[in-house]
């Protein structure tokens, strides 16, 4: 009788193996998903804080090339090509004109920081659902078999058979109750559902916008590299050591940009995902744009795992895991087999 409840117990030990291994497979997806897309976060906003910094050192040296040219927050400031000398601005009133910077400011990008914001605080949830650093409970399924021990010895020296019996059960339930890695699980399911479309509608926005943005980047540049070789130029125009130099280093730099733009063109996917518009080939040149497509990719397998869907790569960390727990279990009942 004891020994037939006692198989029973490891094959329903066993029966419950699937579910544990998938709990114990979103824990590790979760963390895997939070750290990867938690650079591409890092990446977009230090995008936006290095534009706004250009942008300010910009008009730090066209000021000093021409106290003329102030930020627009100071004062209505245009390019003029026309004027004589080394002055680019006019302190005249507004007229057309070229920029010369944008005067960059946070709440232009308002929407781009609000969502990266989002996005950190999706993250670091998840990040704390999933923080056991072992995902597992092999150590407290070391100490119940302990504690299981000591009780039986107590019982065999009474002699009470059914307490013996009922010590099986007991070893069940702590071993459910140990595994049950769903507790976090569920907290992780919980987060995503109540933040899946703003999550997803965060991430696509922030791609078009670093895409988008990227002229700001070029643009801004390009207009400090060409003050830095104006600025070396002598009154007959001839350009001095340190511009010649410059020049030859952006005429490669130009060549390097556009080479590594045709490599990513041939080996990106042409696929385009219909919910942004865009594929892989279009980010190649926009890299912080592409860094958090892989993110909202990354995301989307998040999300097919939690409703059901693995991708192989799943699947086979699932039977990994699967067969881990399997051996686990089956060598605590082992160890504990040999005390009745």
């Amino acid at each position: 009788m004891f020994r037939n409840l006692f198989v029973a117990a490891l094959a329903l030990s066993f029966a419950g193996l699937s579910g544990c291994a998938h709990d114990k497979l979103l824990r590790l997806e979760t963390k895997d998903f939070a750290a990867s897309a938690k650079d591409s976060e890092v990446r977009g906003r230090a995008f936006y804080d290095d534009l706004i910094k250009n942008d300010r050192e910009l008009w730090i040296a066209l000021h000093q090339f021409d106290t003329n040219c102030k930020p627009h927050s100071m004062q209505p400031s245009f390019f003029r090509s026309d004027l004589p000398g080394r002055r680019l601005c006019d302190a005249t009133p507004e007229r057309p004109g070229q920029r010369p910077a944008f005067d960059l400011k946070r709440s232009d990008f308002a929407a781009e920081y609000a969502a990266l914001a989002f996005i950190s605080r999706y993250l670091t949830a998840l990040s704390k659902a999933a923080a056991d650093p072992e995902l597992g409970a092999r150590e407290d399924f070391v100490a119940a078999a302990g504690d299981l021990n000591l009780l039986l010895e107590v019982f065999r020296q009474q002699g009470i058979a059914q307490n013996r019996i009922d010590a099986v059960g007991d070893l069940l339930g702590l071993i459910e109750e140990l595994a049950k890695e769903h507790r976090s699980a569920a907290e992780i399911r919980s987060i995503v559902a109540e933040n899946r479309d703003a999550t997803d509608k965060a991430f696509r926005q922030l791609i078009l916008a670093l895409k988008g943005d990227q002229h700001h980047q070029i643009a801004l540049g390009s207009a400090k590299s060409a003050l830095a070789i104006v600025a070396d130029t002598a009154a007959d125009g001839s350009l001095g050591a340190a511009s010649r130099k410059r020049v030859i280093e952006l005429h490669y730099a130009d060549i390097d940009a556009r080479q590594r733009t045709e490599d990513c063109g041939n080996s990106a996917s042409a696929d385009v995902y219909p919910e942004i518009g865009i594929g892989e080939r279009d980010l190649c040149g926009f890299p912080e744009a592409g860094v958090m497509l892989a993110a909202w990719c990354s995301h989307r397998a998040f999300l097919d795992l939690i409703d059901g869907r693995m991708s192989k790569r799943q699947k086979a960390r699932l039977i990994a895991l699967k067969r881990e727990n399997f051996r686990r279990i089956a060598r605590l009942y082992l160890d504990i087999a040999g005390v009745f």
